[in-house]
């Protein structure tokens, strides 16, 4: 068991280590970057090589860093355009990624139960003292009529449903549809001690993940290190979001007749689900901090500027890793990008265009969920789909909002990853092997300047 560190990650140009957003462990499974109880992010500076210190002397389970020293990670999707593993995965269970996405951890007796009041779920007991729920519904599927609308509540179901593997995620630009890729997929992940219960109060942490706002909207980042890392006093949470053209399509058919910002809605959407259901988990509603990674990190700087920076009570901190954030241009400059899907599909001569794409099947429409040259352009541009600021979520350019103070008045915890956009896909992941060469720090360095926006 590991307890109070924090890991670092290799960087190939030098031999300086860096904090990336995420751990990767031989099987691929992802684990956030963090320490839990500071929620402080650290920089070693070493040779790669280097046993920093001994494994008994941080309390490291030596059995657990034993790998194979010849194991190459595989690559996982990222901000980074040339990558392109979710592609081709029509081969996969629903709802599961492949051994190269995540790694099956050993299950124990059944339950746990939860009970949501719309839903039931029945999650899984890991070996390590800890409850996994996965793939709970936290809004109907944003399919039909529900495309490019805010999220609605979801339909309430009968019996104890499982709670037991990955669902779907959303699709992205050029991804292709398949068991594990799927339109409906507003879903959530929640990690917790085995011992929590409704009045345990726990703090919690909301993983936004990377991607650009236009892919890799997957969820197959795991809680697990982090809860033991705590001592298991935290509640971990990651979820899906529409990323891409289901995310992010804007023009005035949809400002009339549905939702811009679609994708950044479903963030809302489910920290307001955190609000009414956390408690049944052991967490702490007040107590909920968001932490995000490049598209993730903008997410959580964006939700502090959201609605004029209106504080709901939806989060008391935030961490914000390597924040991209594009320009965020009006709805009437993005026009040219709504124009460019009716004339490719059989909408163009519709009477009500948004009404024909809404009928269009999610396999067809996907098609045009591309990258694409923005207006004026030849190059094609990975980073097509983004937020736009739609005078209601955002009534100002984010800059200014910030410039003038509208923003939830939270402490803020502002990073960068060395390589986070780094062109090595394996800049912000790490192996068991270099876990084991390069052990623990008992010397934590702030990666970056703390900005406290606000302390109470």
């Amino acid at each position: 068991m590991v307890h109070n560190w924090c890991n670092c990650v290799p960087n190939s140009a030098n031999t300086g280590l860096d904090t990336g957003a995420v751990l990767r462990t031989q099987k691929g499974m992802l684990q956030p970057i963090t320490q839990a109880q500071s929620l402080a992010v650290c920089r070693i500076q070493s040779e790669a090589r280097l046993n920093l210190c001994s494994p008994k002397e941080h309390n490291v389970d030596e059995t657990a860093a034993k790998d194979n020293t010849n194991q190459t990670p595989s690559p996982q999707p990222s901000d980074n355009p040339n990558n392109n593993s979710d592609d081709n995965d029509n081969n996969k269970d629903k709802g599961k990624s492949s051994d190269d996405d995540k790694e099956e951890p050993a299950k124990k007796r059944e339950g746990p139960f939860v009970d949501l009041g719309y839903s039931k779920y029945e999650g899984n007991v890991l070996e390590s003292n800890i409850h996994e729920y996965l793939g709970i519904r936290y809004a109907k599927a944003p399919t039909g009529d529900l495309r490019w609308r805010a999220p609605e509540e979801p339909e309430s179901t009968t019996g104890t449903l499982k709670a037991q593997e990955y669902a779907p995620y959303c699709p992205g630009v050029n991804d292709g549809l398949s068991s594990r890729i799927d339109e409906d997929c507003l879903f959530a992940n929640v990690w917790t001690p085995a011992n929590a219960s409704s009045d345990s109060k726990l703090p919690v942490m909301v993983f936004f993940q990377s991607g650009g706002y236009i892919r890799n909207a997957s969820p197959y980042v795991n809680g697990t290190q982090l809860i033991s890392a705590s001592n298991n006093n935290i509640i971990f949470v990651n979820f899906n979001y529409r990323v891409g053209m289901f995310g992010f399509l804007a023009s005035k058919e949809v400002k009339e007749d549905g939702h811009l910002n679609a994708g950044l809605m479903d963030q809302r959407f489910l920290l307001n689900w955190i609000q009414k259901h956390i408690e049944e988990f052991g967490g702490d509603p007040e107590h909920v901090i968001l932490h995000g990674e490049s598209a993730g990190a903008g997410s959580v700087a964006l939700q502090l500027v959201a609605y004029g920076g209106k504080d709901e009570g939806l989060f008391a901190g935030a961490i914000a890793e390597s924040t991209f954030m594009p320009g965020l241009p009006n709805p009437d400059d993005l026009q040219y990008q709504f124009d460019r899907v009716v004339n490719a599909t059989d909408c163009a001569d519709a009477d009500d265009t948004l009404k024909c794409l809404r009928g269009i099947k999610s396999t067809d429409l996907q098609a045009h969920n591309a990258k694409a040259p923005f207006d004026g352009r030849t190059y094609r541009s990975y980073f097509y789909w983004a937020p736009t600021t739609d005078g209601d979520m955002f009534p100002d350019l984010p800059s200014k909002l910030y410039e003038k103070g509208e923003f939830v008045k939270v402490p803020l915890l502002s990073g960068s990853c060395t390589n986070g956009m780094y062109l090595n896909p394996y800049s912000c992941y790490i192996t068991n092997s270099i876990l084991r060469r390069i052990q623990l720090c008992r010397q934590r360095r702030q990666l970056s300047p703390v900005h406290t926006l606000h302390a109470k």
